[in-house]
């Protein structure tokens, strides 16, 4: 009989900050109550399934993609002679800014940790063999969804120091977050190449004043979101929004949705993530969340209003 292991690993919203953080300013980052859920079968076989929302992948170790790769490179950090099985299922969309490839680079170190050492792994480890499966998937990752989903809540964040201030909760009074993926899939290592070489198109004195400006704004995001105030979160958000559409993170269909979103009446939207495809989140009073979500799903989006998890 094989064993079996079970665990799950959350999905991250960027609420500040993205791609600018990977050129030295700060970040905000949030845990969502939405997983990438995951069991490791010991049998040898070296199956893997994997579920989307909208398809299943099913092939055998043979294959050379960036799992493959991460699951024998863990196979050999845990002395395993025979490559297990695996099923996973992911509970929102992949490639569109929500940190699919840290959720599960989580989730994978998880279930080897529990099948072969017994236990759940602190967060070194997972630290340790997260950020080599990153490094395959984006080449030159900030380090900001890893931290994101290993230590859930809503973290500000900066490259080389790691998480500067947590805090569990989002209180943002009659203020919701709402997630709306445009169903564009694109790959974040390109957009982040892209954006670093546009960032390095500007004269290098332009090019630091955006960047702290960036930084400012995120500062300015982190203390209203300590002190609950929706309003000047939506300000930073707009402005972030401003800079980002600057550095050519932005298509048409992701100016359609925030400016769909902010026709219903939301407060402020911007791209998550990458950008070039992927997600929008914005902030909506509680009494307009149910129209922006039924208008977004009429036309087939991907709409969740998230939690925090922690």
């Amino acid at each position: 009989m094989a064993y079996k292991v079970a665990s799950q690993s959350p999905a991250k919203l960027i609420l500040l900050g993205e791609h600018f953080v990977v050129h030295g300013s700060r970040a905000v980052s949030a845990a969502l109550d939405v997983f990438v859920e995951g069991v490791l079968i010991d049998d040898g076989m070296g199956n893997i399934e994997i579920s989307y929302l909208d398809h299943v992948e099913r092939y055998d170790i043979s294959r050379d993609n960036v799992v493959t790769r991460f699951v024998k490179f863990l196979s050999q950090e845990y002395d395993v002679d025979s490559t297990p099985s695996l099923k996973i299922r992911f509970n929102f969309p992949t490639s569109a800014g929500l940190g699919s490839s840290a959720s599960l680079a989580s989730l994978l170190t998880k279930l080897f940790h529990k099948m072969y050492r017994g236990e759940e792994p602190q967060k070194e480890v997972i630290y340790n063999f997260g950020s080599k499966f990153e490094e395959y998937v984006h080449g030159n990752p900030s380090g900001i969804d890893l931290s994101t989903v290993v230590e859930g809540g809503v973290i500000l964040y900066r490259r080389g120091e790691g998480v500067l201030d947590r805090i569990d909760s989002l209180d943002l009074g009659d203020s919701h977050i709402v997630v709306i993926d445009s169903g564009i899939r694109r790959s974040t290592g390109k957009l982040v190449a892209n954006v670093t070489y546009n960032l390095h198109s500007l004269p290098e004195d332009i090019r630091k004043d955006v960047i702290d400006l960036v930084d400012s704004i995120v500062s300015y995001g982190w203390s209203s979101i300590k002190e609950g105030d929706s309003q000047s979160l939506a300000n930073a958000i707009k402005s972030n929004h401003y800079l980002l559409k600057y550095i050519g993170v932005y298509k048409p269909k992701l100016d359609e949705i925030v400016m769909g979103f902010m026709d219903l009446g939301g407060i402020a939207a911007k791209v998550t993530g990458a950008g070039g495809g992927g997600c929008i989140y914005g902030l909506a009073d509680k009494d307009i969340v149910r129209d922006i979500e039924s208008y977004f799903r009429g036309r087939g989006y991907w709409v969740y209003t998230p939690k925090i998890y922690f």
